[in-house]
């Protein structure tokens, strides 16, 4: 039987008591009662079986087990680089790539940026992407990063073990091709572009920085759609590749 799973964090065993959203959704929501039993993960690979000790408003007690730590989902780690889209498709990109499987979610500023999203944005993604962690059951919760230049993320290449840019015009081998060359734990960042392009200034500074090219599909998408086939294809990479998935097989490393 799989019980209802709320967030916690910091998660330890013995008495938590949950942030005012997450006993609102645990009282509210999943309507729980004192003695029932849920689950308890804090984004970061912990999970925990968890009994309700006492609700309140605003206030959910639980007893905490000893946490499990689940090694991630994916054989690789994925940050996608994206330059965000207009605030009404803004959620469906935070919740599939979260479902898919992502690592990191960079915010990206570029020349064509329809939208510069501000903080508060940045806070609500970040609760889109813990809720879709809990109805995918994954352990982890993508970390959202601020909003940052395409100069900055540029500067940053070093830090991944495959850097890769997503290309509308066409260009590229497909993603598939270079995910069979990854090993497992690589960190991989690819760049997903605004719905009006790369300028030419961005393809060179990319490409001048060891960035590779890939096409997704033969049709031109949308930026969310862009970065859920990026996720998909990692995903489907785990699953045919290492047998990964929430059950912890993936053989990919817990830190």
């Amino acid at each position: 039987m799989r019980h209802p799973r709320l967030f916690c964090d910091p998660l330890q065993p013995g008495v938590v008591r949950l942030s005012k959203e997450e006993a609102h959704h645990g009282a509210r929501v999943l309507r729980l009662r004192k003695g029932h039993a849920v689950e308890l993960f804090d984004g970061k690979g912990r999970v925990s079986p968890a009994e309700v000790l006492r609700i309140r408003e605003g206030d959910l007690e639980l007893q905490a087990g000893e946490p499990t730590r689940m090694p991630f989902e994916c054989r690789v780690r994925l940050t996608l680089a994206v330059a965000m889209t207009k605030a009404h498709r803004q959620g469906y990109l935070i919740e599939k790539c979260t479902e898919l499987g992502v690592a990191v979610i960079q915010p990206l500023e570029t020349e064509r940026s329809v939208v510069r999203p501000g903080d508060g944005a940045v806070e609500k993604w970040r609760r889109r992407a813990i809720e879709a962690a809990k109805q995918a059951r994954r352990a982890w919760v993508p970390v959202i990063e601020p909003v940052r230049s395409l100069p900055r993320v540029v500067e940053e290449f070093g830090r991944y073990d495959r850097v890769l840019t997503a290309d509308a015009r066409g260009d590229g081998a497909p993603l598939s091709r270079h995910l069979c060359e990854t090993e497992n734990g690589a960190s991989v960042l690819v760049l997903i572009g605004p719905e009006g392009g790369w300028s030419d200034a961005e393809r060179t500074l990319v490409a001048q920085a060891g960035a590779q090219w890939i096409r997704l599909a033969p049709t031109v998408l949308r930026t969310e759609t862009a970065c859920a086939a990026v996720c998909a294809a990692v995903a489907e990479d785990a699953v045919t590749r290492q047998g990964g998935g929430a059950s912890g097989r993936s053989g990919v490393p817990t830190s």
